[in-house]
């Protein structure tokens, strides 16, 4: 289990800059938030997730969004388990302006099992991701 940091490439329109998979999670508490978006896959267990005053249930499978600077809190059970990539860049905002994004959002029944695999690819290739080009198209998907 590792989990792994990349030095942001300003150049790129989004980039990652932290990557976990199937990573045994400890508690996190956050009061300001962290300088950059996460969006995590519940690989195993169950939580809890606190952002923006409101509390959520986490099972298998779901996921959650939190954007960068916005207050938060998780933890779990036994075998709490996430798989994660926390990412950057300009073109964020507008992304985020188009599907109407806020702060954070849990989401429960989605493709989950998609978003573990390609982040679980890209955490298996990190070392040899070809080009920081091809880092922002992951980070992008």
């Amino acid at each position: 289990m590792k989990t792994c940091v990349f030095e942001p490439k300003e150049l790129l329109t989004v980039y990652p800059v932290t990557i976990g998979y199937n990573y045994v999670q400890e508690k996190i508490v956050q009061p300001t938030g962290v300088k950059f978006h996460q969006i995590f896959v519940v690989s195993s267990g169950s939580g809890i997730l606190g952002v923006c005053s409101q509390k959520h249930n986490l099972e298998k499978g779901d996921m959650f969004f939190i954007s960068k600077n916005t207050e938060h809190y998780y933890e779990g059970s036994s075998g709490f388990k996430t798989t994660f990539m926390g990412f950057d860049g300009d073109l964020c905002s507008n992304i985020f302006k188009y599907y109407s994004v806020g702060k954070f959002g849990v989401y429960k029944g989605k493709n989950s099992k998609t978003a573990e695999a390609v982040i679980g690819n890209f955490y298996e290739n990190f070392e040899n991701p070809g080009g920081f080009a091809m880092l922002s198209a992951t980070a992008y998907s």
